[in-house]
């Protein structure tokens, strides 16, 4: 009896394992049967059940893959972790599991997994270096932005997906974006069943003179479709528009799963009855249209077979009014990844991908058409792009401002709208510190900055600001498209006052004085600040006053040094001068005498006639008896020796 309970008991569990067994493979085929018909919502349900009873690496990898292509990255992330844990010599766990590291910004971790995935699948060696790149170059961008901001649009986003702005009227600052915030009143219940959001429809939004959205209402394109309708493109003239839908009239069960292009025409103030793009694909979807503004060419994206990912980008070109068989782009612009959102502008076709050297994510990038080939692709790098999906380029004021789409942080949907807007740097400043000798050559420290004042030229009342470094070192901080004068009051010193441009300084090395927007670069310089002790009868030369032979006209090159020494002797009132005058060798000794009177006295009248107290001057001829060379009586010398003895000077008397 004993016995016989046993093997009942025995039979039981069996039984019971073989049921629970059962349980768990119906709940990872339901998952997969959902996952197969694009329903991902409801395979992550039956992966989890899954993986409740059983955590195989089969429902792991099927959950990780579910959250990833309905871009839940942090997520997919974590699945992936545990699918690699649980089978780590397959090699696309391995690069999805770095795919996710790499969008959640985990740049360090991403690489140690694409360095093991070349290990694991030596063939794609090549992608892998290309997003290990993407990794190295993400923290380059990311410490040296692009001189733009990027905004988010909070008066326009909602807690769904908002995406894709665009003109629907230039003139009358009207745009066109998708949403699935669900307004459609008579449609509430219908979800798409990928993700059991609403599904995707157009709204319709006006700016203000403020740059705000005040107006948002809805848009209808022909039909009111119960699906899908997004990603609009008008045509030049706003009188043809293609857009992406969920095709309505067929009955595949896996139809509203897939999206093909359709266009509508102007009629009136409303809009034709859809019409399919010929070259849409059974079974397969085609979106993301983009009308040329010639209208003869239709970029788009499309799974079909033949590509060279999950999502290419296509072109079909118009010929006597018929669209002609789509063309890949090829291997410059598609990759083993998908590329959406095709847009030209000019010559230059901008697109999202995650298979090209990139931060995470879906990036930015743009390819330059030149004799009909594409250039590899350019990635826009800080701030347009960010480590999660950032896509749907559209510019509204040439390079300079503009809107994208993305789910970086601090979205409030699941996408975002968001502008950017270029703002110019600041012109470079100059960091200026002294060097401040004395006559002789010598070092002369001027105490703290308080003893010397920067002031720009035009207006006095604009004084140099402070610049501390990071060093804490003090600089006078000039901007390098304004003249500025110095005043120095050094005691023991004449006190200065020198008025010079920027372009005079020494430079010797340079920094970001603001890394912020609007930048600002810096250039530490240095000037030559030469102080003049103040002693009784020491004779100053005055620079560059000359007068031409025979003439005690002052000439108009000097004025500007004698205005200097207007200004020194008004900062300095506490000392009486004499002006002296020297001639060269050429002419009489008496003559000579007479004529530097006359050129002294020339001086003098110039100061006074600036504001300088007559009282305070005295002028003195001192002829040909100070000659400075050896160019006295007698001796040949050329006009340019002569010259350098007819100088001004002034000395300190009293």
């Amino acid at each position: 009896m004993k016995y016989s309970s046993r093997k009942s008991l025995l039979i039981f569990s069996i039984g019971l394992v073989t049921l629970l067994g059962s349980c768990v493979k119906q709940n990872l085929y339901i998952a997969e049967d959902y996952k197969k018909e694009y329903k991902y919502a409801d395979a992550i349900t039956f992966y989890k059940k899954s993986i409740e009873k059983e955590p195989t690496a089969e429902a792991v990898r099927g959950l990780a893959d579910s959250y990833r292509i309905l871009r839940n990255y942090p997520l997919a992330e974590l699945w992936y972790g545990k699918a690699f844990s649980l089978n780590q010599k397959d090699p696309e766990t391995n690069y999805q599991y770095a795919m996710m590291l790499k969008a959640n910004g985990k740049y360090e971790e991403a690489k140690q997994y694409f360095r093991q995935y070349k290990l694991l699948q030596p063939s794609d060696s090549v992608s892998a270096n290309q997003q290990i790149l993407g990794c190295e170059k993400a923290l380059v961008w990311m410490a040296s932005p692009k001189d733009f901001t990027v905004t988010n649009r909070d008066d326009i986003n909602s807690n769904y997906s908002d995406f894709g702005m665009q003109f629907l009227n230039d003139s009358a600052q009207t745009y066109v974006f998708s949403t699935n915030r669900n307004s459609r009143k008579d449609q509430e219940a219908l979800l798409a069943k990928e993700n059991k959001a609403p599904y995707f429809e157009l709204l319709g939004a006006r700016m203000n003179d403020l740059e705000r959205f005040d107006q948002i209402f809805k848009y209808v394109l022909g039909e009111n479709f119960p699906y899908h309708i997004a990603t609009p493109s008008f045509s030049a003239n706003y009188d043809t528009v293609f857009y992406t839908s969920t095709p309505v009239s067929q009955k595949e069960k896996e139809i509203l799963n897939r999206l093909e292009i359709f266009y509508s025409v102007k009629n009136g103030d409303s809009w034709s009855a859809p019409i399919a793009f010929p070259h849409n694909r059974p079974k397969y979807s085609s979106g993301h249209p983009y009308l040329s503004p010639s209208g003869n060419e239709l970029y788009f994206i499309s799974d079909a077979p033949g590509g060279l990912g999950g999502f290419d980008i296509y072109v079909s070109k118009k010929q006597d009014g018929i669209w002609l068989s789509p063309e890949n782009l090829g291997l410059k612009v598609n990759s083993r990844e998908n590329e959406f959102y095709p847009i030209m502008v000019g010559n230059e076709l901008y697109f999202s991908s995650m298979g090209h050297v990139g931060m995470g994510g879906y990036d930015l990038f743009k390819s330059r058409k030149i004799g009909g080939l594409w250039s590899a692709p350019e990635n826009l790098t800080v701030p347009f792009n960010s480590p999660s999906d950032d896509f749907a380029y559209f510019e509204t004021d040439g390079k300079e401002e503009g809107f994208i789409s993305s789910n970086r942080e601090g979205s409030v949907g699941s996408d975002d709208i968001y502008s950017f807007k270029y703002i110019a740097p600041l012109p470079p400043a100059y960091l200026v510190e002294f060097d401040a000798k004395d006559s002789e050559g010598n070092s002369v420290a001027i105490g703290d900055m308080s003893n010397v004042s920067i002031y720009e030229t035009s207006n006095p009342s604009n004084l140099a600001s402070e610049y501390v470094d990071v060093y804490g070192k003090s600089y006078y901080k000039l901007d390098s498209d304004k003249d500025y004068t110095i005043k120095a009051r050094v005691p023991g010193y004449i006190q200065e006052q020198v008025t010079f441009s920027p372009d005079q300084l020494g430079i010797y090395d340079s920094l970001i004085v603001k890394a912020d927007l609007p930048k600002q670069t810096g250039y530490k310089a240095i000037y030559p600040l030469n102080l003049r002790e103040i002693v009784v009868g020491k004779e100053y030369k005055i620079n560059n006053i000359y007068f031409n032979f025979n003439s005690a006209e002052i000439r108009e090159s000097a004025k500007i040094e004698l205005i200097q020494l207007a200004n020194l002797l008004l900062a300095n009132k506490g000392f009486n001068v004499e002006i002296g005058s020297h001639c060269d060798a050429r002419g009489s000794d008496e003559y000579n005498l007479q004529l530097s009177k006359r050129r002294a006295k020339s001086v003098m009248n110039f100061l006074v006639n600036k504001g300088v107290n007559k009282a305070r001057l005295s002028s003195k001829g001192y002829g040909e008896s100070e000659i400075l060379n050896e160019c006295v009586n007698g001796v040949e010398c050329t006009d340019a020796q002569h010259e350098e003895n007819r100088r001004t000077t002034f000395k300190i008397v009293e």
